[in-house]
C-alpha cells in the first residue's frame, strides 16, 4: 500500500512512519522544511511541502492508496490546524 503522512517528523507523525514501514508499506514522508529530512527513517521518500492551500495538496495525493494527517502546527500558530485540515481534506 502506498500511504503519504502530512507531519512525518511530529510525535505522532514519525510513529505512524515507523510502523508502516515496518510492515512493508511505501510511506511517502511530507515535511515542512529542509532541514527535518534528516530525522526522516530510511526507507520513507521524503518530500517538502506547504500544504495550506487544498490545490497545492491534490498533485501530492495522485498515487497514494491512503492518507493519514498527523498536522501540527507550530508553537503558537495552533489557530493554523483548521485550515491546514480543512486544505488536506478538500486536496
Amino acid at each position: 500500500m502506498r500511504i503519504i503522512v502530512f507531519g512525518a517528523r511530529g510525535d505522532v507523525g514519525s510513529r505512524v512512519v515507523a510502523e508502516a514501514l515496518n510492515r512493508g508499506h511505501r510511506v511517502t514522508a511530507v515535511v515542512r522544511h529542509q532541514d527535518q529530512l534528516a530525522s526522516l527513517p530510511p526507507g520513507a521518500t521524503p518530500l517538502i511541502a506547504q500544504i495550506d492551500q487544498a490545490e497545492d495538496i491534490g498533485p501530492l495525493l495522485d498515487g497514494q492508496d491512503f492518507t493519514i494527517s498527523a498536522l501540527r502546527p507550530p508553537e503558537g500558530q495552533e489557530e493554523q490546524l483548521l485550515p491546514l485540515t480543512h486544505a488536506v481534506l478538500e486536496g
